[in-house]
């Protein structure tokens, strides 16, 4: 509610200030408002934006860590199940699992 009311604020203040500039004597007071809060409107919404992505890297970041430290696991499976040149059933599932493991990081 508390929000809803601040952009409808906003709002009514973005167009009375558009609707005043166009009256004689007060348009360069009521312009030079309009700039400074147009441009603090940028400002957060720009902080906004950057705070975003820098959220989604660091989020992403942490999923490749992740995908490096099973690919490594799966890869010492793989090698190890190889070491006789022969597969069994269970090494083969294990090696499925660590498959599903890799591949899991990014579907959570």
């Amino acid at each position: 509610m508390k929000r809803s009311l601040f952009v409808l604020t906003l709002m009514s203040a973005a167009l009375c200030l558009t609707a005043a500039e166009s009256h004689a004597g007060i348009g360069s007071f009521i312009g030079s408002a309009k700039n400074y809060i147009t441009d603090n409107i940028l400002a957060v919404v720009g902080s906004v934006v950057l705070a975003s992505v820098a959220g989604y890297f660091g989020t992403a970041y942490r999923r490749i860590i992740r995908t490096l430290r099973e690919t490594g696991e799966f890869l010492s499976v793989l090698g190890a199940s190889l070491e006789d040149n022969s597969l069994s059933r269970e090494e083969v599932g294990g090696i499925v699992r660590e498959i599903q493991d890799i591949f899991s990081v990014w579907t959570e």
